[in-house]
């Protein structure tokens, strides 16, 4: 018999909110995925479409390719990749966030990364332009590591090869790394594709002072015909970066996150401490080979953690082409926020 990790209480609330946030956004799909910050177990996931595993009602969605979202689904992730970023920069001594620079637009030879607002918002100083999630910020940031150096922490943090779940299918992404502006691009979460699986592993470093925690959806095994149980044990992966480094990233996150003109305000909830970012990734139109620019052909997301100086949970929900006529973070935030929520809760009875 197998037993797994997940949380019923909040499988449960998940599913239902869930199914409200599809109704809302009419997304193509969507993800989300609730993580125990420090033994990486996962306590409920899910995604959109799906269908009745008992009934196979559902299951007859037309021209709808069926994959496990959570593993089996690669894809760019956006801006959710600076928080691996900042991390790597504060561990190399490279990140000061009281430093300015010129935000907009910056030339790399004869290519040009522009802020999603295309202007920017002047001279500003490196924690404000990670409150805007600016490109540019994060295409120094990346200068400033090395882009050799950066590719070494993508290793560390699992990207570009199999986690070794143990289920089938399981997809590793790639990282090209070719051009120097794919090799800075990837700072910002663009020309890599990765897993919900993958994403959420590096994440569990931030958490647990730079030691990267195995994912976990088995928690033990038991014999039917002797009662021996089994356990799954909790498998840390290694030291990716310093306690120190985890410990600022997540101090910068959580100012950043206060910031009221920033990104991820809409994600604060009261009485709580939570540290977020969001994400807006471009992909390639399977029609013409080349990127999406334009209406809502992105993949949305966030990732929160909380609370943000000693994290117990985190947060991590995409949405792809959602067809919402107020900004997405007001949608994200309506299954984001009650979720946390309800988590940080959860906790607080089981103590």
């Amino acid at each position: 018999n197998i037993y797994t990790t997940l949380s019923a209480p909040l499988q449960t609330f998940l599913e239902t909110q869930m199914d409200t946030f599809m109704e809302q956004t009419q997304g193509v799909n969507a993800s989300a995925t609730v993580v125990n910050a420090k033994t990486g177990e996962i306590l409920a996931t899910t995604q959109r479409p799906t269908y009745n595993s008992d009934t196979l009602e559902g299951q007859a969605k037309k021209n709808y390719d069926w994959v496990n979202r959570l593993y089996e689904a690669q894809y760019e992730p956006g801006s959710t990749m600076k928080v691996l970023a900042l991390a790597a920069a504060i561990n190399e001594g490279v990140f000061d966030p009281n430093e300015r620079y010129q935000s907009g637009s910056v030339k790399i030879y004869t290519d040009l990364v522009r802020d999603y607002n295309k202007v920017g918002w002047g001279n500003i100083t490196y924690l404000e332009g990670l409150a805007h999630s600016s490109n540019v910020a994060f295409v120094h940031v990346i200068q400033k590591i090395g882009v050799e150096k950066w590719k070494q922490y993508l290793e560390a943090f699992g990207f570009s090869k199999s986690t070794n779940s143990g289920f089938a299918n399981e997809i590793s992404g790639s990282n090209p790394f070719n051009s120097y502006l794919q090799q800075l691009s990837t700072g910002f979460g663009q020309g890599i594709t990765v897993t919900v699986y993958q994403m959420m592993q590096a994440f569990t470093a931030l958490a647990n002072g730079g030691q990267m925690q195995k994912l976990r959806l088995v928690d033990h095994f038991t014999d039917p015909n002797t009662g021996k149980e089994t356990p799954n044990p909790v498998n840390s992966l290694g030291k990716v970066i310093s306690p120190e480094a985890a410990k600022k990233t997540l101090e910068y996150l959580y100012q950043a996150t206060r910031m009221k003109n920033g990104t991820a305000y809409e994600f604060n909830i009261d009485g709580e401490e939570i540290a977020a970012k969001t994400g807006t990734a471009e992909f390639i139109n399977p029609e013409t080979g080349k990127y999406y620019s334009n209406g809502n052909n992105y993949i949305f997301s966030v990732v929160g953690f909380a609370p943000y100086n000693d994290p117990k949970y985190i947060l991590y929900v995409t949405v792809k082409q959602p067809r919402v006529a107020v900004t997405v973070n007001t949608i994200l935030k309506e299954i984001f926020n009650p979720l946390m929520k309800r988590s940080l809760e959860y906790s607080r009875l089981s103590e």
